[in-house]
């Protein structure tokens, strides 16, 4: 109501323009405000009609006028109360916390075993969804009563928790394509490394040369670790992730492991061929 009231001072702050503009009228030359009504501070108290001597106050009207919006206003304001608890349905978009969620894939509890690409991959999807009907569930604005409420931060801050999560999951992708990678490399490291072993007398020459006879099992198996480390790499192409240009570098490296043993086995072979004869003499 002091919007109100400010309005009807305002009123009596309004110039005569007669003394204003005729001056040569007005023997007078103070400033001459309209006359205007004055909202009463208290409710006035009605006249007995029996007394004719007492006269009403000519401005009850206008504490009428004022009591009549203030009892509007209130029953106005009323709807909101009801509608702001129509977001108790978003109590779970409150609590969330996209750095506590994403530890679940993580596998940092006792005996918890970090979540694969794949089932990430799921998760993001899901959330994509829940953010698709969160969209549909909440408008940008809503009228409610005489007023339009704009909601659309509201939404945005729920879009932007879901949108944190999918970011922080695509990113825990892509360090499980890294960490493969560097694990399987290392292994295939270690392959060529006693591979490439010089043998000291012919023993070791033969310790070696059943190593390359049976590597052949060794590599199949990472030849499917290998294949899973590709996949979560496709995983985070399906996704637009950019990896550097090292990281790329090393994906290619691994992909071609393999060959790369086996060629070195071939040219080793030969080597260990000549260490031999070279023994026996």
């Amino acid at each position: 109501m002091k919007v109100f009231d400010e309005g009807i001072e305002i009123l009596q702050k309004i110039p005569q323009l007669e003394p204003i503009l005729l001056k040569h009228l007005f023997k007078n030359n103070s400033k001459k405000m309209l006359k205007a009504p004055i909202r009463p501070k208290s409710k006035p108290t009605p006249v007995d009609p029996a007394k004719k001597s007492v006269l009403p106050d000519e401005n009850t009207w206008l504490w009428d006028a004022g009591d009549a919006i203030e009892e509007a206003l209130k029953k106005a304001i009323q709807p909101l109360y009801e509608y702001v608890q129509t977001f108790s349905q978003f109590e779970e978009e409150n609590k969330l916390n996209p750095d506590k969620y994403i530890k679940q894939f993580e596998g940092e509890g006792e005996g918890e075993e970090p979540a694969d690409a794949p089932t990430i991959r799921a998760d993001i999807f899901r959330i994509r969804e829940l953010e698709k009907d969160l969209k549909e569930r909440i408008p940008e604005n809503v009228i409610v009563s005489i007023f339009r409420i704009n909601i659309k931060d509201i939404r945005n801050m729920y879009v932007g928790k879901y949108n944190q999560i999918v970011e922080k999951e695509i990113k825990l992708i892509s360090q499980r394509a890294t960490e493969s990678n560097y694990k399987i490399s290392n292994k295939f490291a270690e392959i060529e490394t006693q591979i490439r072993r010089v043998p000291k007398n012919i023993e070791e020459l033969t310790d070696t040369k059943k190593y390359i006879s049976e590597i052949g099992i060794v590599i199949e198996k990472l030849r499917k670790e290998i294949d899973e480390c590709m996949n979560t790499y496709k995983i985070c192409e399906e996704f637009d992730y950019e990896f550097s240009g090292t990281e790329n570098d090393n994906k290619w490296k691994l992909y071609g492991a393999p060959l790369g043993i086996m060629e070195t086995i071939q040219n080793q072979t030969t080597i260990l061929e000549k260490q031999r004869e070279a023994f026996i003499k």
